[in-house]
């Protein structure tokens, strides 16, 4: 019966199959199911650990009554007294309270182990696979990346899932002496399965970009994202009201949910959440991140799918771009959107502005990835080129601007204006219904940030033409060298006038604030920023008309028509 069962689980997904049998073997299943336990019981001990004692003779002869956190008396200041159960020496025990904390610490501590070891697992697979060649072996199967890559993110963290699973009994039971009831239970774990997914599914994408790193990818990604959930349980949990567009990336952490779920928690809580000027409760709050799980595994599995089968295409489709862009925008904007009334210790001038340097910093790292997403191969330009300049000897220009819109080896700066465009739109949209009261100064402030984006990528296109090695690399240090470098020019320089005169060009988003000591945007420095648009576009259609020039004649040389 069970070689029945793997036949049918081989035939269904052989991948799958080649992991569990290279992974479930007697010594490594008892060394996780070892660790599983004697992590729980180091857990549950601290927790005991932190219980009050028993009193003793001189307590209660002198009527001492010690401090405890899961004290039951009254609180003087932060601590509660601790109160004899009557004819014993042992106090009395808020047993609810000591479980919610014994429940939060093991998700914790599971939820962290769950993403970071995983997320490594599975990096780390891939590239031992690119290593010994079999990543291109299987890639010629006859299976979908669906399943090759659904059996391996299934497949490769076995063991973390084992591990966990032999932890559910203690939760169960921390979470029923809490109070939780089963639906909340349920749907908390389901947040769990739903986020952890969409980390692993972004993890795989960055195991199949990143082969060029080695060893040090899976190290690389599992610190990031290790990053990444530290700060999504901070922001998340603790929601800063000034700074409203990052609670998009508390979605990223299940327990964000906590709060909603532990009351102790959401007392500690700074401000509530706001989407859409409505207050975030736990049933709204969970249609939210399934919300944005299920638009981000979507997008990603569609990258994964198109950098399976052939590693040198972009991520992502042009017309998709669109759309995930104007997704983002509602996403992170739509936690701008709140009740004046919940601004309680801002004035809506003050709060805008740190909303607004919240929501360009968000759309900075969006459009820094976009310009790599969006980025054809060198090799795949060249034949663009050569074969346009041909068609073109042919049939003149028709459907060149849909080309440049929609297709995947055209260059990308006219899909990446588009894009910016849309945020622009959005961004447009949100002052004007937001409290600030100098729009027009913002809007400039917009359109200078978005023109220096499109600076960036056409920089990046430039350099991508060349023929330099790593020219991926050489792009991102010339983009981290335009944003870094004019900040610390002006951060050095800044009470000098002409200095000053360049921040609204190099650096838009230090002149927003009130008070700021650089010059503000305006007309004369976003038309610059356009000009220098212009040069570097001009530039890159000479590199790149060029390019499949010297291609074509090689053909025509080739084939004996010159």
């Amino acid at each position: 019966m069970f070689s029945t069962f793997l036949d049918r689980l081989g035939n269904w997904n052989p991948q799958l199959l080649r992991e569990l049998k290279g992974r479930l073997k007697p010594r490594n299943v008892i060394i996780a199911i070892a660790l599983s336990v004697v992590s729980q019981f180091l857990i549950l001990s601290t927790a005991w650990l932190a219980l009050p004692g028993d009193a003793t003779p001189r307590a209660i002869t002198e009527n001492i009554h010690p401090d405890n956190r899961y004290c039951t008396g009254s609180s003087d200041y932060y601590l509660p007294k601790c109160i004899l159960i009557p004819h014993t020496y042992h106090y009395e025990v808020n047993w609810q309270l000591w479980n919610q904390d014994l429940f939060t610490w093991l998700n914790i501590i599971l939820t962290f182990a769950l993403v970071v070891i995983g997320s490594y697992l599975l990096i780390s697979n891939l590239n031992k696979e690119q290593r010994r060649g079999t990543l291109n072996f299987i890639r010629l199967s006859p299976r979908s990346a669906f399943n090759v890559l659904g059996g391996q993110l299934i497949g490769v963290p076995i063991l973390v899932y084992l591990a966990i699973a032999i932890a559910i009994p203690l939760l169960l039971s921390s979470s029923s002496g809490a109070g939780l009831g089963v639906t909340q239970l349920i749907s908390f774990f389901g947040l769990v399965g739903i986020t952890s997914l969409t980390i692993f599914s972004i993890a795989l994408l960055f195991g199949l970009i990143s082969f060029g790193l080695g060893g040090f990818q899976a190290w690389l990604a599992s610190g990031l994202i290790f990053g990444l959930e530290v700060a999504a349980t901070q922001i998340g949990l603790h929601s800063p009201e000034d700074l409203t567009a990052f609670n998009w990336v508390g979605l990223f952490s299940p327990l964000t949910s906590l709060r909603y779920l532990i009351p102790g928690l959401d007392a500690r809580s700074y401000s509530p959440i706001y989407f859409l000027f409505h207050k975030l409760e736990f049933s709204s709050f969970s249609l939210l991140v399934w919300i944005n799980a299920l638009l981000f595994i979507t997008w990603t599995w569609q990258a994964l799918r198109r950098k399976f089968h052939n590693p040198t295409v972009p991520w992502i489709r042009r017309r998709d771009s669109y759309l995930s862009t104007l997704c983002f925008q509602g996403m992170i904007l739509g936690f701008t959107l709140q009740p004046l009334s919940s601004m309680e210790h801002w004035n809506a001038n003050r709060w805008t502005e740190s909303a607004f340097a919240t929501v360009a910093f968000l759309n900075f790292g969006y459009f820094l990835t976009l310009i790599i997403a969006l980025s054809p191969a060198w090799q795949a330009l060249q034949d663009w080129s050569r074969f346009r300049q041909m068609s073109e000897a042919k049939s003149g220009r028709e459907g060149l601007f849909n080309d440049l819109i929609l297709g995947a080896k055209s260059p990308p700066l006219v899909a990446y204006g588009l894009n910016l465009a849309i945020a622009v739109s959005c961004l447009t949209v949100w002052i004007i219904l937001s409290p600030i009261t100098e729009k027009t100064l913002t809007l400039w402030g917009i359109l200078a940030c978005a023109s220096l984006m499109m600076i960036y990528a056409c920089l990046s296109h430039v350099i991508m033409l060349t023929r330099l090695r790593r020219r991926g690399i050489w792009a991102t240090a010339a983009i981290f060298a335009s944003f870094i470098l004019p900040v610390v020019v002006l951060g050095i320089f800044y009470e000098v006038p002409k200095i000053g005169l360049l921040a609204p060009i190099l650096a838009p988003w230090l002149t927003i604030f009130e008070g700021a000591p650089f010059a503000l945007p305006n007309l004369f420095s976003v038309l610059i920023q356009w000009g220098m648009i212009a040069v570097l576009t001009v530039l890159s259609t000479q590199q790149l008309h060029r390019l499949g020039k010297s291609a074509s004649q090689r053909l025509l040389v080739g084939s004996g028509r010159v």
